[in-house]
């Protein structure tokens, strides 16, 4: 499995630009301009995408399918759980760090918050859990941070507060431990999935984990 991102000028909305996973997992946006275009897009997608996402089935489902559907998932751990930590080293940069991975996340703080979603989908968070890659007694702590982040209001959510507001401090702080108690010695953003194209469909970044 890869993660693959295609950039896609929207001419109603100049300045929006509209990016989609490959996998169908989840459909993201940057944007730099007119938000409220953004969320309705973004929720309309999410309500598409949904039963895609959890692969929803009656509840007459046998045990021998569900079996299957959590071997599918099992085969894609290491790429769930790279999203996880990529989530949380994101959220230890500052705002030059950051700004610096715009070749490879086009809109940084729109992504910063993006990466986390897509880390915590449930379905691929539990599996990384379920086959310890995660201990599960970290499990509560990352959701709480996950919380954390969602509860930020929409007002700091500036470039010039990322570096001096005390939430965004302490946000900094809780992932640097978040990712010790992990193991995790590295801070630097692992891109060995990604895939991302221009608008004309030529490759601008590959991955080595990418077909």
């Amino acid at each position: 499995m890869e993660r693959t991102i295609k950039t896609a000028y929207n001419s109603t909305h100049p300045k929006d630009w509209v990016l989609c996973s490959k996998d169908s997992f989840v459909v993201k946006i940057a944007t730099f301009a007119n938000p409220q275009t953004v969320n309705d897009y973004f929720l309309t997608t999410m309500k598409l995408n949904w039963k895609s996402i959890f692969k929803n089935k009656p509840s007459s489902t046998k045990d021998s399918s569900d079996e299957m559907e959590e071997t599918d998932y099992d085969q894609h751990v290491d790429f769930y759980f790279t999203n996880v930590i990529n989530s949380l080293i994101l959220f230890t940069y500052d705002s030059v760090k950051l700004n610096e991975m715009a070749p490879v996340l086009i809109d940084p703080l729109t992504e910063l918050y993006e990466e986390l979603q897509y880390a915590f989908t449930p379905v691929c968070f539990d599996t990384v859990v379920r086959m310890k890659l995660i201990n599960n007694s970290l499990k509560d702590e990352l959701l709480v941070f996950k919380k954390e982040i969602d509860d930020i209001p929409v007002e700091i959510w500036e470039w010039e507060l990322i570096d001096q507001h005390k939430t965004w401090m302490a946000i900094r702080q809780k992932a640097n431990t978040l990712l010790d108690q992990l193991g995790v010695t590295s801070r630097i953003y692992n891109d060995d999935y990604s895939t991302i194209y221009d608008s004309e469909g030529k490759i601008i970044r590959k991955g080595k984990n990418c077909s």
